[in-house]
């Protein structure tokens, strides 16, 4: 797994994501130097959780799941990549963002991020990313909401284990129109879904902390 320079097709592919549509012609050429993309099998991981990063992930093919540590019974939790039990709270689609919670505040990952299937992904370092947001601000203002709709998630997914932290997690597709029998829904992690992006709700199952999760 390695990060290639950009070429004439990978750079066509990531213009024409959305969010950059509004990019004029005459300003890729300030930009393409800086940018680079990866190629991930399903179950390779982008990046882990707890890990600094200043770089801002766009998904330009495929699908990233989001993934946060599942806390263990003694308070401490199992972030190494591939290892332990997560809890899937979110996936990121074509044209979706990853790590904005990190490149916004030059810190750690809140999650890890896993690619689902076959997943190409562009990296831009966080003043590509800011040369970007002073083009268009709205895709400064796709990133804090992306950010602060999975700081939101990774609180309550925390909160709960606290208040649950005898059963189990089960991960369920947010669809709000067709709870599953036995599942109890929370409707704050319905809340800013996104074109391309699948968000998971909690619910309770009776079996001990880690039977149900993924």
């Amino acid at each position: 797994m390695s990060w290639q320079a950009a070429d004439p097709r990978s750079l066509r592919q990531l213009k024409r994501l959305p969010l950059l549509a509004s990019i004029e012609h005459e300003r890729w050429p300030s930009l393409e130097p800086h940018i680079a993309f990866l190629d991930l099998d399903a179950g390779e991981h982008l990046f882990a959780a707890g890990r600094e990063s200043e770089r801002l992930f766009m998904v330009v093919d495929g699908e990233l799941g989001l993934d946060m540590p599942a806390p263990s019974r003694a308070g401490g939790t199992r972030d190494a990549p591939g290892t332990g039990a997560t809890v899937r709270l979110q996936s990121r689609g074509r044209g979706q963002t990853a790590g904005d919670f990190a490149v916004l505040n030059g810190g750690a990952h809140l999650v890890s991020a896993v690619a689902t299937r076959r997943t190409r992904v562009a990296g831009l370092p966080r003043f590509a990313f800011e040369r970007l947001a002073g083009i268009d601000p709205g895709i400064l203002a796709h990133v804090y909401d992306r950010a602060a709709t999975l700081s939101r998630r990774v609180t309550l997914a925390r909160a709960f284990v606290e208040l649950f932290g005898e059963v189990g997690l089960r991960i369920v597709a947010a669809d709000a129109t067709k709870p599953s029998s036995g599942q109890r829904r929370n409707p704050d992690f319905l809340l800013g879904r996104a074109e391309g992006e699948q968000d998971f709700g909690i619910g309770v199952a009776s079996l001990p902390l880690g039977d149900r999760v993924k």
